[in-house]
This record gives structure tokens, sequence and C-alpha cells, in this order.
């Protein structure tokens, strides 16, 4: 993944969430991009440098769509994790 979107990725909101915005340059997305709504001005910011993917995540590129009165349009990408369970072989 870092091969094609590079290493700079951020977030708006608590650190658990499931979605990163991807920083071209490394510059932030506009909030316009982003199509946040205006009362995520008060949620904490972080930004990530990645070098791989972490064990155990699966990972989908989207582009953002429009919504809340923003034109949207810059790429994020959801992740996920998968976790087996030892016993069962069960997928949590």
């Amino acid at each position: 993944m870092t091969k094609f979107y590079g290493r700079q990725f951020d977030r708006i909101g608590n650190v658990d969430g499931k979605y990163l915005a991807i920083m071209v340059d490394g510059v932030p997305a506009s909030w316009e991009a982003r199509a946040l709504h205006i009362n995520s001005l008060r949620e904490p910011y972080n930004a990530y440098e990645f070098d791989h993917l972490p064990t155990g995540w699966h990972v989908e590129v989207s582009e953002v769509a429009p919504g809340v009165g923003q034109p949207g349009g810059r790429y994020r990408f959801g992740y996920s994790t998968v976790k087996v369970g030892a016993q069962r072989g069960r997928i949590a």
C-alpha cells in the first residue's frame, strides 16, 4: 500500500477509528475534501507514517463521497484486522 499511496496518513477523530486519510506529498486533505461534518472540528487530529502495513491489517482504498454540503474527492483507506481463534478456528 505504501508503494502506491505513500507513507503518510492522518485521521480526524478518535484514534480507534477505522478510516485514515491519505496525505499527498505530506499535505493533509482539506476539510471539504474529507466531507466531514462541522462537529468534527472539535475532534483530535493525528498523523501517522507507515513503513509497511501492520500484520493482520486488510485495507480498502476509496474516494470520499460528497456529503454534508462538502464536495469530498480525497482518497482514504479503511482497515480491518482479522483475528483467528486458535482453538476453534473462528474469525473474530
